[in-house]
């Protein structure tokens, strides 16, 4: 939660994709089925899941890239915003998965970006931040976008400076920003 101080300067957030930030190229190797929730490997790398009702296992959040990801909403006091395709209401099941990952570290996730179809993610990062100050009663002041895709449309909305994209192929939990 945002301190008073926080507030009264506006609030930070983080603008959050999954898939390529916390499901990367490295947690996808791994076969959940083959290796289970309770593998050694498995609960040291990710965090250990349960199957859907389909028997279907969501894709692991490699634990790295999760505690990359609370130091940095620790450090700045930033609350988080989904911005991935897991926020979409087709992709229940995996919203409240990577929602609860997050509660239990202690990292608040206070919305979802809309969905505007074909505008693109910079497009609904800017619907959100246009509409935060009405439906939350505060303001912004900053944010950061951590996502492994999308630069185009991020910069084509102006928030080239606020975009980290980070490397879902490579295996490894680098951070590259351009």
């Amino acid at each position: 939660m945002a301190s008073a101080a926080a507030a009264a300067e506006g609030d930070r957030l983080i603008f959050l994709d999954s898939d390529g930030v916390l499901a990367n190229g490295r947690s996808h190797v791994l076969d959940a089925e083959e290796l289970g929730s309770s593998g050694a490997l498995w609960d040291e790398l990710v965090v250990a899941s349960e199957p859907d009702a389909d028997g279907d296992w969501p894709p692991p959040l490699e634990r790295l890239c999760l505690a990359n990801l609370l130091r940095l909403a620790a450090a700045t006091r930033a609350l988080v915003v989904l911005s991935t395709s897991w926020r979409l209401p087709v992709c229940a099941a995996l919203r409240q998965y990577l929602v609860a990952q997050l509660q239990t570290l202690g990292v608040e996730v206070v919305g979802d970006t809309p969905d505007l179809g074909g505008e693109g993610r910079g497009a609904e990062v800017s619907a959100f931040l246009r509409d935060y100050t009405r439906d939350f009663g505060r303001t912004v002041a900053a944010f950061v976008i951590l996502d492994d895709n999308h630069r185009e449309s991020f910069e084509q909305h102006g928030f080239g400076e606020q975009f980290v994209e980070t490397l879902m192929m490579g295996g490894d939990a680098y951070v590259g920003k351009h």
